[in-house]
């Protein structure tokens, strides 16, 4: 009975011990996928660390790493993007496995919105890992979702690749298995990413190093150009730690203005090859500068081998790691050519001021013997001609009718040269109280002024048709007094070359020419011809004869006058019967 029990047992023991070898066949063919997995990845890790030591750029480390975990690793597709921080974007920069079309198209950026919390953005922005054991379940997965299906992903990892403190890219990895990455996998797969993060520190390291080492170069090559090639004399000195001053360096420029080489003062302080006294005066300076610890100028002349010369001194100190001044770089320009021509200079001022006193005193004698000949010309000369006038009018009252015709002509000519002759005196006074006039500046409105004129020749001759243009505020710096002789000479010349024109036309105004203003008065009468526009400022220059139009020729000569006083200039425009103009500037 007891064997039957056993007999009829037997089939479900068979079938559990199938079921227990089965269970440890799977576990011990799982044990073995494992250990592959591992050993590929370790081998991967291994291949990854001889690709750093090979790599000289980290675009040749990232296409080394994609290659070697696509070849080694079991992985479908591997890529690695860096992080651009301005849009965001992931851009890929390498890749290696299938489909490559997949990491064109992945469009991977790292912020919040939704196509940046796929695993490389999250694992970028978050800097830590991100796995995904199922693509069809993982929330990282969801942006990508139907892509990754469809090119057969069914699990991927990414990890953050790191500068320091900075994430600037991910390590993504894709396979065709679920549930592939798991503690030891993730362990080791962190492990790369580390390594590359590692030697990127290192090429950014090595790449600032070789910029730094560069940039030192530049500044050496710089220095050397500037210090041979410069005009200035530059020299070096050493400052040692009992205070001593010795010649370091001395460039060319330096060796020709004191007429020693680099190799005769090396090494040496002042006192060993310049005299007692200019080595006192430079170590003086010398200890200025290192008492100040700042910039210090100075001059100074001395007697070297290249002959007598006079230099301009800048020290800047130099300090060492500890602050300790350890070096003074000075520049110096040999300015004795200056310092001579500011000795001929200092001699012609005193020359100068020598000859201005001297005629300063000429002048004054000058100026009264023209005041002397003023009041000569006003007094001694009017009372002839007086008499003559007078005469002339009491012999045509009281003895005309015993003259004839021609004989009253005659005294008629006399009386009217003898009034001419006294109305050039009058315009050659005042010509002259115009040079001699001292100028009192203040504001002026000359449109005020041409107004005033106006009223006044309109008053004298009220049944002329003449229409005036003055153009309004206008406002000048000048002598007020002056400035209404000028406008009144200028203004009365256009009155009276219009006289003979029925309607006449008279403008005073300003225009801009160069950034300057220009004041001008214009007329429409007789004008003149260009050809001798040269005469027209010369005193007694008439271009229109007496019987024409009446005038001594003093008028443009006076306006001529002012107008320097003002240091301005004055110029005229004009054509026959077509009118003038006359331009000035103060």
């Amino acid at each position: 009975m007891k064997d039957l029990q056993i007999i009829k047992a037997y089939p479900i023991f068979v079938e559990k011990k199938a079921l227990q070898v089965n269970k440890q066949v799977n576990k011990s063919t799982r044990d073995e996928e494992d250990i592959l997995h591992l050993s590929r990845l370790y081998a991967v890790l291994s291949l990854v660390n001889q690709a750093m030591v090979r790599a000289r750029s980290p675009e040749e480390l990232f296409a080394d790493v994609c290659r070697i975990a696509v070849e080694n690793g079991a992985f479908m597709l591997v890529w690695i993007g860096l992080h651009d921080p301005e849009t965001h974007a992931v851009i890929p920069v390498a890749w290696a496995g299938e489909p490559q079309d997949f990491v064109r198209k992945v469009n991977v950026i790292a912020d919040d919105r939704p196509r940046g919390q796929g695993p490389t953005g999250t694992a970028i922005r978050e800097g830590l890992p991100v796995i995904i054991n199922n693509v069809l379940t993982s929330r990282y997965a969801f942006p990508w979702r139907e892509e990754l299906d469809a090119a057969g992903i069914r699990a991927a990892a990414s990890f953050p690749i790191s500068i320091g403190d900075t994430v600037r890219g991910a390590l993504t990895l894709y396979v065709s298995e679920i549930d592939f990455f798991k503690e030891k996998e993730i362990a080791l797969l962190k492990g790369v990413a580390e390594d590359i993060s590692f030697s990127l520190e290192r090429m950014e390291e090595e790449k600032q190093r070789r910029q730094a080492e560069d940039a030192l170069k530049e500044s050496e090559w710089r220095y050397r150009e500037v210090f041979d090639n410069a005009s200035n004399g530059i020299f070096v000195l050493d400052v040692t730690p009992e205070g001593k001053f010795r010649y370091a360096s001395l460039n060319p420029s330096g060796e020709k203005m004191l007429g020693y080489s680099i190799a005769d003062i090396s090494g040496k302080s002042p006192e060993e090859f310049l005299p007692p006294e200019n080595a006192e005066i430079l170590n003086a300076n010398y200890s200025k500068c290192i008492k100040a610890g700042a910039q210090v100028d100075y001059e100074y002349d001395i007697n070297l081998n290249a002959g007598y010369r006079y230099f301009h001194t800048t020290l800047v100190p130099v300090r060492d790691k500890s602050g300790r001044i350890c070096r003074i770089i000075g520049i110096a320009d040999n300015i004795t050519e200056r310092k001579r021509a500011e000795e001929e200079l200092k001699k012609l001022n005193e020359n100068l001021e020598y000859l201005i006193a001297k005629r300063t005193v000429q002048l004054e004698a000058a100026n009264k013997e023209l005041e002397a000949f003023c009041y000569s010309v006003s007094h001694d000369l009017r009372a002839p001609l007086r008499s003559i006038d007078g005469f002339s009018q009491a012999l045509l009252e009281d003895y005309g009718d015993k003259l004839d015709a021609q004989g009253q002509d005659y005294l008629r000519r006399v009386r009217a040269a003898s009034q001419h002759m006294a109305q050039l005196i009058d315009d050659l006074l005042k010509l002259s109280r115009v040079t001699r006039r001292e100028i009192c500046v203040k504001k002026v409105n000359l449109s005020k002024m041409a107004l005033a004129i106006v009223a006044e020749l309109k008053s004298a001759q009220p049944e002329r048709r003449v229409d005036f243009v003055i153009a309004p505020e206008v406002y000048v710096n000048g002598d007020e007094g002056l400035l209404m002789v000028l406008l009144e000479n200028l203004m009365d010349n256009a009155w009276k070359f219009t006289s003979k024109h029925q309607h006449a036309r008279i403008e005073f105004g300003v225009i801009e020419d160069g950034g300057k203003e220009v004041y001008f008065v214009s007329d429409d009468g007789a004008g003149f011809d260009m050809a001798y526009a040269g005469k027209l400022f010369g005193a007694f220059q008439r271009l229109h004869a007496m019987n024409e139009f009446p005038g001594t020729g003093i008028g443009l000569a006076t306006v001529q006058r002012i107008i320097h006083l003002h240091g301005g200039r004055v110029w005229a425009e004009g054509a026959v019967e077509k009118g003038a103009t006359i331009y000035f500037t103060l």
